[in-house]
């Protein structure tokens, strides 16, 4: 019987995020923010966060659902496990019994980050959308599927070349 405990489910992340997760609550306040977010992913299976929050938390749910597929529900550690990073109960069993089953052929990643428009009209945040993967909710499409980038500069620049190159290349012909 391997020895797995809650413990081993942290992750090494960066400072910055981490400072950001920690400015008022300390480090046991960022570890209580992801045990929401990751409760708030499995009930609902697609959430609107910050998205120095969301990158991080995305982690250990990506690391919890590929645990419960090695361990599953009759092993111990593994219930140790879901039952600290899970903060409502009633959502073990549909880790176990929907979600684990769902990704079952699967390696992962078993999530999809969505970055959401900056609203200024508040912090301006940076925002994104996390959802399951394979869940039964309408898909998310692009607000904006087919984008014209022809009048960006980078692209006016290079057309301006080409036909530069092409002038050139004429001109050279007829010498």
């Amino acid at each position: 019987m391997s020895n797995l405990t809650a413990g081993k489910l942290l992750i090494p992340y960066s400072r910055l995020a981490r400072k950001k997760i920690t400015k008022f609550s300390g480090p046991q306040g960022r570890i209580d923010k992801i045990r929401e977010i990751i409760t708030d992913l499995l009930r609902l299976e697609r959430i609107e966060l910050p998205h120095f929050v969301g990158y991080e938390s995305r982690q250990y749910a990506e690391r919890l659902i590929d645990l419960a597929k090695k361990y599953g529900d009759k092993h111990e550690g593994m219930m140790e496990m879901a039952d600290y990073w899970i903060l409502e109960k009633d959502l073990l069993p549909k880790l176990f019994q929907v979600i684990v089953p769902r990704y079952e052929n699967r390696l992962g990643p078993y999530t999809q980050v969505y970055k959401l428009p900056i609203e200024y009209q508040g912090k301006g945040i940076k925002k994104i959308c996390m959802e399951l993967k394979d869940n039964a909710l309408p898909p998310i499409q692009a607000a904006i599927p087919n984008r014209n980038h022809n009048n960006s500069l980078t692209n006016i620049l290079i057309d301006a070349y080409k036909k530069d190159y092409k002038f050139k290349i004429e001109n050279k012909k007829f010498d």
